[in-house]
């Protein structure tokens, strides 16, 4: 039987364990089988004091019938800790940032129903070319290896070996991690029930410079249907996102900058003591892009230090029922009638 792919993510890359390779956000098994990404969430908690990332993410998908194994690749600055979170950690926070951004919008109407509510390069190996497997667990539904490797070439020839499909445009896209000394953790989900797919999200601890997100595609992803991917960013004071080690424009959008109320409490028993700042900011950005500019993800101060919000209008309408308006009208008449007799009798008395 051929076995298909499950593109999770473009940022994360994609390999299909199957005879032929798939593109990122739609895979196509045989006799028409297809599975495609609907949205991606990652949640960056940054803690600059000890340089550590910690890096959560899932993916909600449809699959048609017939899809079993898939794989995604995650690479990292260095080696990283392995760990799961439980999803409920994600809704939690996108429901405590909605309920910050909601503005409610007062109106009225008649009727008579009731009211609506940095890569620094390291040096080059003099030993013929290998892949070092460093870890191997069993993480989140997944089986994860973190791998480490001297030339991009031999870590695709490893990941053939071991079922993951490679091409030269993967290879391409590992050269630079590999030059760099990055790691790469393999992800694997072969279920033991077919439809039945992962329940919690992966959790990645590694040391590095900055925040990042691995957004960069390969040269051969082409655009598939409608995708969203969100960031929630956790650190010491308000953040912004560029491309690249130049900074290019990301086309993310800032939704929420602030000190979210009962932060500290979601995030209880998820991280290691001490990793949140005193005082965390939480930033949240969406990015629709079909296609993605070049460049992985990094986040540095925003040079605003404003709270931000892009307000979700609610809207409190007010019902007047109808039973009202005769007696409001008739008290309304019969006022206007008091007011211009009063005058007609004031101009009789100044008249005569």
């Amino acid at each position: 039987m051929r076995r298909s792919l499950l593109p999770l993510a473009a940022a994360l890359i994609t390999l299909a364990l199957a005879e032929r390779p798939a593109r990122p956000c739609a895979a196509v098994a045989e006799a028409g089988r297809t599975i495609e990404i609907a949205d991606e969430t990652a949640i960056i908690v940054w803690d600059d004091a000890h340089k550590v990332e910690h890096f959560i993410r899932t993916a909600s998908f449809s699959a048609s019938a017939g899809v079993d194994d898939f794989g995604f690749l995650v690479p990292t600055p260095t080696r990283p800790e392995l760990g799961e979170v439980r999803l409920e950690l994600l809704d939690r926070l996108h429901a405590a940032v909605t309920a910050e951004r909601v503005v409610e919008v007062r109106s009225f109407r008649l009727g008579c129903g009731l009211p609506l509510p940095g890569m620094a390069r390291a040096p080059a190996s003099v030993e013929e070319p290998r892949v070092r497997v460093l870890e191997q667990a069993r993480i989140a539904g997944y089986e994860a290896a973190v791998l480490d490797a001297d030339s991009a070439t031999a870590l695709a020839e490893w990941l053939e070996r071991n079922d993951y499909a490679s091409r030269p445009d993967l290879a391409a896209w590992l050269a630079p991690y590999v030059a760099a000394g990055w790691k790469v953790t393999a992800f694997r989900f072969r279920p033991s029930v077919e439809g039945v797919f992962p329940t919690a999200a992966v959790l990645l601890s590694f040391a590095a410079e900055r925040p990042f997100f691995p957004y960069r595609e390969p040269a051969d992803a082409t655009p598939g249907s409608a995708r969203s991917l969100r960031i929630y960013l956790v650190a010491g004071g308000k953040m912004t996102g560029s491309l690249g080690e130049r900074g290019e424009r990301w086309p993310g959008r800032l939704e929420y900058a602030g000190r979210l109320p009962g932060l500290r409490r979601m995030l209880a028993g998820v991280l290691p003591d001490g990793a949140l700042p005193d005082r965390p900011w939480l930033m949240s950005f969406v990015d629709l892009s079909r296609t993605r500019p070049p460049g992985d993800l990094f986040f540095s101060p925003a040079a605003d230090a404003a709270p931000f919000a892009i307000p979700i209008e609610v809207e409190d309408r007010c019902t007047i029922p109808l039973g009202l308006l005769a007696p409001a009208a008739l008290i309304g008449l019969l006022g206007l009638g008091l007011r211009r007799r009063r005058a007609r009798r004031s101009a009789r008395v100044a008249s005569g």
